[in-house]
């Protein structure tokens, strides 16, 4: 488990941490910057963790041995982060493009702005050399108005889709989680294209 402060009034800093099945500590790390998360064991074996927007994979001694992040210029996000079985990565990213939100009157009944920052997600696959394999942008995707607007209050700044978690279902395809959608996608791994929409 990775728990951190919510608010900034503790002295606590954020952590990883393993419990056996009664509760004991039987590791600890704490975090010197940044927050951890994310922490998990991985289909290979090995445990990951994130940490200031950067994925770390670590040995079976918790020493961290690689790390990886979204190419392109892409922001990487530390929702998520999956190795696969044939070493490939995929992960979360994020960009960020200005909109005109001014026919948009979502943000406590008044309008966005013209020139809103608005930020929507990105899927990455790469493969065990870190070379992109698979990249597919909800800006492509997805209208804006597919939002629920009870998630959007600032009318300059706006967290749009707010993708949260992302897995390979049996058949080899995407499920991507869009919280701000109330939404999980299903995205063909070969063309990209939209399978379904549940939400």
């Amino acid at each position: 488990m990775t728990p951190v402060k919510a608010q900034n009034n503790t002295q606590y800093r954020p952590s990883l941490n393993i419990l056996d099945g009664k509760g004991n500590m039987v590791f600890y790390r704490v975090a010197s910057q940044g927050n951890f998360t994310n922490f998990k064991l991985q289909q290979n074996g090995k445990m990951t963790f994130c940490n200031r927007n950067k994925n770390y994979v670590l040995d079976s001694n918790f020493q961290v041995k690689d790390s990886i992040v979204c190419v392109n210029g892409y922001d990487t996000d530390n929702h998520e982060f999956i190795i696969l079985p044939n070493g490939h990565y995929v992960l979360l990213g994020s960009e960020t493009r200005t909109m005109d939100l001014s026919a948009y009157n979502y943000f406590n009944g008044q309008p966005g702005s013209t020139t809103a920052l608005v930020k929507g997600g990105i899927i990455q696959e790469l493969d065990e050399n870190k070379n992109l394999v698979f990249e597919w942008k909800t800006f492509d995707h997805f209208q804006f108005d597919d939002v629920d607007s009870v998630w959007l209050s600032s009318p300059q700044n706006v967290d749009w889709t707010h993708n949260n978690a992302i897995e390979v279902d049996t058949d080899g395809n995407y499920l991507l989680s869009s919280r701000y959608f109330n939404e999980i996608t299903k995205i063909s791994r070969e063309t990209g294209q939209i399978i379904w929409r549940l939400g």
